[in-house]
């Protein structure tokens, strides 16, 4: 039957003779095939037969066919085409069914050290199976990728019948097993110079190789050798269980695969059971390293229509695997999390937005040699610099160079083995703060580079929490049986896969880990468990367990161990939360990118493609010294970075890349601009008249600025369209045009905005000012949408807005931009932004708003484009998103909004109050009728100036400003909220009136997710709120807590604020006569509580100290706190150097009353082993900020 040969198919060609290459091997096969090319036949892998002791060595390729028409047939016998050459030996032989070996890579003789041979699985093609779902089959990663990182091995592909549907075929698992041990046989694992074998076994194949070695070790003397040539495996859902193949039954019907092979590998068959018990024992007597890897998703089962079958219907797990079970961490590393979470959405949108190169332009940058770009892509080393005027098409030509495949082809070194990658940015000035950021440019790169190479994505060490509970067990010699296995798994359960660790839940944590120890020690010192209640996790036996674990002779060891392991998980649950709160700081990512140039896995050669470095949103000086560190020679073992940029010639670059090769671009622009010129005229005007005459005086004026030219084509394309001109007469008009066109693009932009009328230069501020303004991506739309907003200066009739906003089309609004725009402002995709960073900084000068404006105007002008930005954004969502509750954060507070008013303030000096206090009762945004609230939450402090102007007492009437600044800092962290908590204590606020602000934030001090800077702030505002209470008395306000804060907070019952104050607060609230004795509810006092397991203060002991102290010198006594519990805390205070005689001098230990103490512990007892006071006090309640419990102080204090 004749078949044609298919576009992206791989086939193998064997019998080339030993000399050929890759070229000659495609010529040779060409003259085989009518209408072929060698240019159409790709090459992959061109490779020495497998046994070199054959008598006429031969090389094996595999090709695709590159040629899409090609439409030559001939026979074929099952996917095998043989091709008779007079010049030959043998024919050559091309097929597509890949059986028996196939070797993908060639190895030189003295670094070969082993063979790693792939099977592939049931009903899959030997190479397609290891190749990406998808019609393009130029990658297959053990061919292309593997040979890169190992190359001392030598890659095999080994292809054999596992068809199923119309099969005749009745053979059995063991019949191919002894096929594939012929093959080893017959192609030189016998011979004493045969290499260690390596497997990498898919589904069926895996099964193969199983029954195949235990073949090879009950066999003779030469199937013994070759198994003692296997190192290892991997197995690739390889079925020890059985597969669930009820579908493939049915498909099957009557044919005689079905009670052979299939019965053997489905979930009814015992006969995988068997083998797998067999191979269990001899590979591990024999010390064979093998690996597993399993399913994650659902297989579609086989459905049948009309005698045809897909995998079309519900999903199955296919293979059923025996492993060592695991418990999923409550903390998921997932590689795709990590890079979603680094890769920012707009990372290459920059790129995108750079205009093509036009037709034949900038190729000269590789053959013109005075530019040094060829010679230093192929040898250089460190930073190559294109500088360029503003406007002369630097973008473009980084653009270019980027996608121009002669740059990956210079790059390339034949003989290099290094791994090579290659990343960009291009840093946008009038974009979104991530894309003129370092840190955008960090993350970018790093995601890029982790994309290309997960290998290097092992960015923490950490492990599972599995795994160290396992650690630990065999430190305490604990016996491993199933049982503890399940014992391990029920704590990692209990955890309910949350990503947080509250107080409670890390007290829980510990003691769980200590009854496992008990429970799995017969004798545990000399306390025998034989009280079942001290196996059970009980709040109740908390002292009993510490009591035992205490006296135990490595009592410190284990209790190390354990709070080692809780570190390290409170560890993974913080870069957890981090990952998902999308929180990259700069010390991170600095701190990534090293590690990943550090690395010493792989020889990496990276290329960074950097454009627009005068867009970098900071000093200059910063990140011309990060390129030239990460450039140096000697910076990193195995990593040569390598870095092309771009920028204007500004001093700074000239003094730090004064010695590195490079060129100016608008030097060698000349015959682009022309090229330019012409081919946007044709393409504009199917009959050009007059205006290549033009082009020679444009070319000559322009001084290699693309920008000014793409301006001066603009204004004479207009003319030319505009048919007011007679024919005669327009020749003379396009040459005045042109002579009268500025030649800097300053007076250009000035000459653009002259010629807009009067009648709408405030339509054209706002437009440009708004693009100035805002960070991101702004609809035409929505730009109309903002003018039409900016001139109402109180807030407008409900209803007149909502007609307004939704009366514009997206055409006529893109109209309306180009008309008050000038050309100024580019539209694509029904975006605007300004054409360039020159009209930028055209409008960011201190004369754009009289230029545009008028002088008249102008003066009496006070809104800019955050002004109106704000007004939009507040029309905007006080209809979609914000909510009647002034004691609850609005819905769609990222819009934009508090920035833009905010920004307002502080960029124009005035508020918009007159706007906001102008609502009615019918508005829908009733959330601010109160004004106040929502200034504090905006952090307007100019409105509050401006309030309290209109009303003297309205700050000292509020009851909810406090709970509206806990809302904003909540959201806003980086903000500094302590000027509006000032500011509204200067205008009379009292504090008593809202105990539920102040309540929250106390509670926010101590949340788990507070960073350091973040607690200092908090901490900062409570102390300012706490130094104006009149009422040191007054209760914690918990009628809102979150979940969140309860959890935070367990152990805190009803009580006063004291007892959430941290050490500096708490010495001001009882310096102003806070009572030291308050009780709580359960009776104790707030040295109790501070004492107490499950207390929000940090363990520190030196805190601990100072804060008791405090509270001792101004009354305060115990409660409920026992003798013994208060020895070994003096005990623990003298261990970490802490002077307790102060202790004594204020008669303590001291009580309020009698405390209900059993008989036995009525006085303090003599400690005859060395107490830990953190069995009581636990380290381990949340992390606190430059606290770590395992690097204690040892300070002297007085």
């Amino acid at each position: 039957m004749a078949t044609p040969l298919e576009k992206g198919k791989v086939y193998r060609l064997r019998n080339l003779p030993k000399h050929v290459d890759r070229q000659s091997a495609a010529e040779l096969l060409s003259k085989h095939i009518d209408e072929a090319l060698p240019q159409d036949i790709r090459i992959s892998s061109l490779v020495s037969v497998i046994d070199s002791r054959v008598r006429v060595p031969t090389k094996t390729a595999t090709l695709t066919f590159e040629k899409k028409d090609l439409i030559t047939r001939f026979k074929s016998n099952n996917c095998e085409w043989t091709f008779k050459d007079p010049a030959l030996e043998s024919p050559l032989i091309l097929d597509s069914h890949f059986s028996g070996l196939t070797p993908l890579n060639e190895v030189a003789p003295e670094l070969h050290q082993y063979d790693c041979i792939a099977i592939s699985g049931l009903v899959s093609h030997p190479l397609g199976s290891w190749q990406p779902h998808g019609s393009d089959k130029s990658f297959m990663w053990i061919r292309d990728e593997l040979p890169q990182f190992l190359p001392t091995v030598r890659f095999i592909l080994y292809g054999y019948n596992t068809q199923l549907h119309e099969s005749t075929s009745f053979q059995r698992v063991t019949d191919l097993a002894n096929s594939f041990v012929n093959v080893l046989q017959a192609d030189g694992w016998t011979s004493p110079t045969a290499k260690r074998l390596i497997f990498l076994a898919h589904s069926l194949g895996g099964v193969l190789l199983k029954q195949a070695f235990l073949m090879l070790i009950g066999a003779g003397q030469q199937q013994k050798s070759i198994s003692n040539l296997i190192a290892g495996a991997i197995f690739f859902g390889v079925p020890s269980r059985g597969m669930d193949i009820n579908d493939v039954f049915r498909m099957l019907g009557d044919q005689p695969n079905k009670d052979a092979l299939v019965s053997e590998i489905s979930a009814k068959s015992d006969y995988l059971s068997r083998l797998e018990k067999k191979f269990a024992g001899a590979s591990l007597l024999r010390q064979i390293k093998m690996y597993w890897a399993y399913e994650t998703k659902l297989t579609p089962t086989i459905t049948s229509v009309r005698n045809s079958h897909s995998r079309s219907g519900p999903g199955t797990v296919l293979e059923r695997i025996k492993y060592r079970e695991t418990v999923p961490d409550p903390t998921v590393w997932d590689n795709k999390v990590i890079l979603e979470s680094l890769r920012v959405p707009d990372r290459d949108l920059r790129m995108q937005q750079v205009d093509p190169a036009a037709n034949c332009t900038f190729d000269w940058v590789y053959d013109n040699i005075s530019t040094g770009l060829s010679e230093w892509l192929q040898r250089g080393e460190g930073t190559f610099w294109i500088s360029g005027k503003p406007g002369s098409g630097k973008s473009t030509m980084m653009k270019f160079i980027h996608n121009d495949p002669r740059t990956s082809e210079l790059l390339h070194q034949w003989r290099s083995r290094s791994r090579e990658i290659t990343a960009s940015f291009f840093f946008h000035h009038r974009g979104n703060s991530i894309q003129k950021s370092f840190e955008g440019l960090l993350r970018s790169i790093i995601s890029q580079i982790l994309e290309k190479e997960p290998l290097m994505l092992q960015i923490r060490g950490l492990g599972t929490l599995q795994v160290d509970i396992l650690n630990l067990a065999e430190l305490c010699n604990l016996t491993k049986d199933a049982t503890l296995d399940q014992d391990i798994k029920d704590i990692i359960r209990s955890l309910d896969f949350q990503p947080s660790l509250s107080p409670a839940r890390v007290m829980s944590l510990e003691f769980k880990i200590y009854i496992l120890i008990l429970k799995h020690s017969t004798r545990f010192g000399s306390f025998p468990i034989s009280n079942t209640r001290y196996l059970t996790w009980d709040p109740k036996n908390e002292r009993d367990i510490e009591h035992i674990i205490r006296y135990h002779p490595l009592s410190d060891k284990y209790v190390s161990e354990a709070r080692t392991i809780l570190e390290r998980h409170q560890s993974r649950v913080d870069i957890q939360n981090e990952i998902a709160r999308d929180e990259w700081s700069r010390s991170r990512l600095e701190n990534v990118l090293l590690r990943i140039c550090s690395q010493t896995l792989l020889d990496l050669d990276l290329f960074l493609v950097l454009d627009a470095l005068d867009e970098y949103d900071g000093r200059p000086e910063f990140v011309s010294g990060f390129l030239k560190d990460l450039t140096r020679p000697t910076g990193f073992p195995r990593t040569k970075v390598r870095i092309l940029f771009s920028s204007r010639p500004w001093d700074v670059f000239q003094r730090e890349f004064e010695a590195s090769p490079g060129f100016r671009i608008h030097e060698h622009t000349e015959g682009d601009i022309r090229n330019y010129c012409v081919s946007s005229i044709c393409s504009t005007f199917n009959e050009p008249g007059c205006l290549f005459q033009f082009v020679k005086p444009i070319v000559a004026r322009s001084r290699g600025v693309f920008l000014w030219v793409k301006l001066v084509l603009h204004d004479l394309f207009r003319i030319v369209n505009d048919h007011s001109y007679a024919k005669d007469s327009l020749e003379v008009n396009l040459r005045n045009a042109l002579d009268s066109m500025p030649d800097e693009l300053e007076e250009y932009y000035i000459a653009i905005i002259e010629r807009i009328p009067l009648a709408t230069r405030w339509e054209t501020y706002v437009v440009l000012e708004s693009l100035l303004r805002y960070e991101g991506s702004i609809t035409a739309t929505m730009l109309r949408s903002i003018v039409a907003c900016s001139t109402d200066r109180i807030y407008p009739n409900p209803t007149r807005w909502r007609l307004q906003r939704t009366s514009y089309n997206n055409i006529e609004s893109q109209q309306f931009i180009r008309r008050v725009a000038g050309g100024l402002v580019d539209i694509a995709s029904g975006y605007a932004q300004l054409m360039h960073q020159t009209v930028k900084e055209f409008i960011e000068t201190p004369q754009f708003r009289h230029l545009v404006l008028g002088h008249n105007r102008a003066d009496i002008t006070e809104e800019n484009g955050h002004s109106f930005l704000a007004k939009y954004f507040f029309f905007q969502n006080g209809y979609d998103n914000y909510i009647a509750d002034s004691t609850r954060i609005p819905h769609g507070i990222d819009n934009g909004f508090f920035f833009h008013a905010s920004e307002a303030e502080r960029t124009t000096g005035v508020s918009l109050y007159d706007f906001f206090a102008s609502f009615t009762d019918e508005d829908p945004c009733q959330w601010v009728a109160s004004s106040l609230p929502f200034a504090t939450f905006s952090s307007l402090q100019l409105y509050l100036e401006d309030a309290h102007k209109a009303d003297p007492n309205a700050i000292a009437n509020s009851t909810t400003v406090i709970f509206s600044l806990a809302a904003t800092m909540a959201i806003r962290r980086s903000y500094n909220h302590r000027k509006i908590v000032e500011c509204l204590v200067s205008k009379g606020l009292v504090v008593e009136k809202d105990l539920l602000g102040l309540s929250r934030i106390l509670c926010a001090i101590w949340s788990i997710r507070q960073s350091e800077d973040g607690g200092k702030q908090y901490k900062d505002v409570a102390g300012e709120l706490i130094s104006r209470l009149k009422d040191t008395e007054i209760p914690i306000d918990w009628s809102r807590a979150s979940i969140e804060e309860y959890a935070n907070l367990a152990g805190l019952s009803r009580s006063t604020i004291l007892y959430l104050c941290p050490l500096d607060i708490a010495a001001r609230l009882l310096g102003q006569g806070a009572n030291p004795n308050a009780e709580d509810n359960l009776g104790r006092s707030p040295l109790d509580y501070i004492l107490s397991s499950r207390s929000v203060h940090p363990p520190d002991p030196i805190y601990l100290y100072r804060l008791s102290i405090e509270l001792i010198k101004h009354g305060g006594l115990l409660r409920k706190t026992t003798p013994d519990e208060w020895s070994m805390y003096i005990h623990h205070l003298e261990k970490n150097g802490a002077n307790t005689k102060i202790f004594k001098d204020y008669g303590f230990p001291a009580w309020g009353h009698t405390p209900n103490i059993p008989p036995s512990h009525a006085q303090p007892r003599e400690i005859d082993a060395e107490p830990d006071w953190h069995l009581v006090r636990r380290p381990y309640m949340r992390p606190h900020a430059g606290y770590s419990p395992r690097y204690r102080p040892n300070i002297n204090l007085p």
